[in-house]
């Protein structure tokens, strides 16, 4: 890629994120905090399938999670916080981004039938420093992907209401109320489909 296009490529990354930011604070109680939408997608069956491979094809499939997580969650209007491992941990302003970036990265990454993708996502006021986000809801949202089973995104109760304020095409069907590693209370939770 010629020098100009990925200074222009930054550029555009680098407007995206002021906006998120600045949109994250409107609601926010601190200019350290922002209200914005955590989400983790893992796949389920990449250590075992990982053992079985030779480096050089992990290398590729390692690749292809990163660029399809890349991609997609900016597409989306989102921000791929980090890659833990067979885990990308994104961020969005609003809860049908989030949603929607989701559920496409379970159907991506579910394509091949290798893995078996899984998420969580919750939202509310974090701390944000240096890139990452911190808080009890980045905590909830990796909780909750770590209680969905293989190709189910669970949310809390505050994304459901606010995508279905947005009126999108999503369908949350209750998954119960969960006790949660760290919480003292049970959270509720959904389901997330597409219509």
């Amino acid at each position: 890629m010629p020098v100009d296009d990925v200074l222009l490529e930054c550029e555009m990354h680098m407007e995206k994120a002021i906006e998120r930011n600045r949109r994250g604070r409107t609601e926010s109680s601190s200019p350290v905090t922002v209200v914005i939408a955590i989400g983790f997608v893992d796949l389920v069956g990449f250590t075992p399938l990982s053992q079985q491979m030779p480096v050089d094809e992990l290398g590729a499939v390692v690749d292809d999670f990163e660029g399809v997580a890349h991609d997609t969650v900016a597409s989306r209007g989102g921000q791929v916080v980090k890659l833990i491992g067979d885990e990308v941990m994104f961020v969005a302003v609003d809860a049908t981004s989030a949603s929607e970036i989701a559920l496409e990265l379970v159907e991506r990454f579910g394509e091949e039938g290798r893995v078996t993708p899984r998420g969580g996502l919750a939202l509310g006021e974090v701390l944000t420093r240096g890139g990452d986000y911190y808080g009890p809801v980045v905590n909830l949202a990796s909780r909750i992907a770590e209680l969905a089973v293989p190709n189910e995104i669970l949310v809390t109760d505050a994304v459901r209401t606010r995508s279905e304020r947005a009126v999108a095409a999503l369908q949350f069907d209750p998954a119960g109320r969960r006790m949660l590693k760290g919480f003292d209370e049970p959270v509720e939770l959904f389901a997330l489909r597409r219509v």
